[in-house]
């Protein structure tokens, strides 16, 4: 149990008109991130430990339980007011909101900065560094800006020392296997 601060990612932009064929392709691309990020104890801490996960539409029960999933019931968790979230107070959670279209933070201190932080590196790494990201290959993008920014404090070598250590002690992926070869990844981790 703890602090964690929630948000959802929306990409491939909004849709405005359905009945366009253009933005029914797009709709069937369109993915959302979901981004727990639990928040230390101290105000200056940030963010401690982030978990990611894909979601296909950004509904309640797709959100709710993907919360449930890795939060424990009696956590404090801050959003903002969307819809997806109106049913965590009834499953056991403190859930405090912010209506951003009022206020980035209220005066009792609620807010989901910490997870708009890590989209805000997620959409740089989109634009600058990665060009897009394809649907198959989004929990791992998303994955590897959350252990960034858990390891953002952390020296230069104990990240590489950590890192190879996971590396050696895994086992051959099976989503990047014969990558190069062209054997390019033919699903998606979703939840």
């Amino acid at each position: 149990m703890g602090q964690f601060s929630v948000q959802i990612m929306r990409l491939c932009g909004s849709i405005f008109d359905a009945k366009q064929q253009w933005n029914i392709k797009k709709l069937k691309k369109r993915r959302i991130v979901l981004a727990l990020r639990q928040v230390g104890e101290k105000p200056r801490d940030g963010a401690m430990r982030s978990i990611t996960c894909i979601l296909k539409a950004e509904a309640a029960s797709e959100v709710i339980t993907a919360i449930q999933k890795y939060v424990a019931p009696g956590s404090v968790i801050h959003t903002d007011d969307g819809k997806a979230f109106s049913a965590l107070k009834d499953l056991g959670y403190s859930h405090k909101t912010v209506r951003h279209s009022v206020e980035y933070s209220t005066d009792d201190g609620v807010n989901n900065n910490q997870a708009e932080s890590l989209f805000g590196r997620l959409r740089r790494g989109e634009y600058g560094t990665y060009h897009g990201m394809r649907p198959q290959y989004l929990a791992h993008y998303a994955a590897e800006f959350a252990w960034r920014d858990d390891n953002r404090k952390k020296t230069l070598k104990t990240k590489f020392t950590e890192m190879l250590r996971c590396v050696m002690h895994s086992d051959i992926s099976l989503a990047f296997r014969g990558y190069s070869q062209g054997h390019r990844l033919s699903f998606e981790y979703l939840g």
